[in-house]
């Protein structure tokens, strides 16, 4: 029932997420307007929500319409990325050293780590990772960079999908930790960004329990078809963000800290991963293969 409910909303919020982003460039010309693409790490609406600063001050600093984007799934926000659906992505990092080996350039990331933890309850006293051996742990998207790293991480230490803990999938972030809070599972694998985002009556009932492993955050990259000339100039118009009203209301509400730029050492820090995404992607398309 709960599973059928999360798909059901994350249905629903995707379409009208997609309805508010189309409605909002409708009355500009669709050329002229700039499509950014969001990994859906969470409910549509509330990305869409969370990025109406960055937007409004876009449309104003580039002086030309913009409109936000997601996908249904982390799988499909590749493919679509891949594709040339958006002129601009914040993407998770291993799909951002994907798009960087296509037809993408950097521009910045968000100067934060992602610090993979597990949320568990408040009333639990689980001391380490062997504690939640024989229990339910909850990821997220399959492709999230948090489920991605955490199966990995778990296989580091000797904990076996299926034999030494239950996997079950959730289509956020939020939901997942919502499976915790819910008594549904005993852990979410996720990170303190999203725990933060997590409304204050669902938060206080969960708590972090660190891995001690941390990975560059979302990356921003923009495709190379808008040509060198603009994308500089788009390049300085997000290094100039968080030291306006609406960059410091962003990054007070998503604790992102900034930006910083992209470096070789965060490509190849998230390499390994970036190649077990790909691995996973071309198992799908086998399975999904006539």
């Amino acid at each position: 029932m709960a599973d059928r409910f999360f798909s059901f909303a994350k249905t629903l919020f995707f379409f009208v997420f997609l309805f508010s982003a189309v409605m909002t460039a409708e009355a500009a010309p669709k050329t002229d307007v700039l499509r950014i693409g969001i990994v859906p790490f969470n409910s549509p609406m509330s990305l869409f929500m969370a990025h109406q600063p960055l937007r409004n001050y876009l449309e104003t600093a580039l002086n030309r319409p913009v409109m936000l984007l997601s996908s249904v799934d982390h799988a499909e926000f590749l493919r679509d990325s891949l594709n040339g659906r958006f002129d601009i992505v914040i993407t998770p990092p291993h799909f951002g050293a994907i798009c960087l080996q296509h037809d993408f350039v950097p521009l910045v990331r968000y100067r934060d780590e992602v610090d993979i933890i597990f949320a568990v309850r408040s009333d639990q006293n689980f001391a380490t990772v062997f504690a939640l051996r024989g229990r339910k742990i909850a990821f997220p998207d399959r492709m999230a960079i948090f489920t991605i790293a955490g199966v990995k991480l778990l296989e580091e230490m000797g904990m076996r999908q299926g034999m030494d803990y239950t996997h079950v999938e959730y289509p956020s972030h939020a939901a997942a930790m919502m499976a915790v809070a819910l008594g549904m599972a005993d852990a979410a694998v996720t990170g303190y960004p999203p725990l933060k985002q997590m409304l204050p009556d669902v938060r206080e009932k969960l708590k972090a329990m660190p891995w001690g492993k941390s990975l560059p955050h979302l990356m921003t990259l923009a495709l190379k078809r808008l040509g060198e000339d603009e994308i500089r100039q788009i390049r300085r118009v997000f290094e100039r963000f968080p030291d306006t009203p609406g960059g410091r209301q962003f990054f007070m509400e998503t604790q992102y800290m900034g930006y910083v730029q992209i470096t070789e050492k965060d490509l190849r820090a998230i390499q390994p991963y970036a190649i077990l995404t790909m691995d996973a992607m071309e198992e799908e398309e086998r399975a999904e293969a006539p």
